[in-house]
């Protein structure tokens, strides 16, 4: 594991996670072993900045096994959802 990996936090977009190695749970668990807290994004288009999982339906696009954060600026919206599964 690369020293920059270690002890920070990645923000991965939706679209870009499922080509991760060991994506969700073995990418996840190497992450921790590294002090690394990783938070799931809204899909990167190629321009501009990210923005939060803000969408109901990205939610459905997670793995349902996902123990990672979810980054959103629309908590009010999704919270209650993701609370309720």
């Amino acid at each position: 594991m690369p020293t920059t990996c270690t002890r920070s936090m990645l923000m991965i977009p939706l679209n870009y996670a499922p080509w991760l190695s060991g994506w969700p749970n073995r990418f996840l668990q190497r992450m921790a072993q590294a002090s690394t807290t990783v938070f799931v994004i809204g899909d990167y288009q190629g321009e501009g900045f990210s923005q939060g999982l803000n969408d109901p339906e990205q939610l459905q696009k997670l793995p349902a096994d996902y123990s990672g954060g979810i980054w959103t600026d629309q908590v009010d919206l999704l919270g209650p959802i993701v609370h309720a599964e």
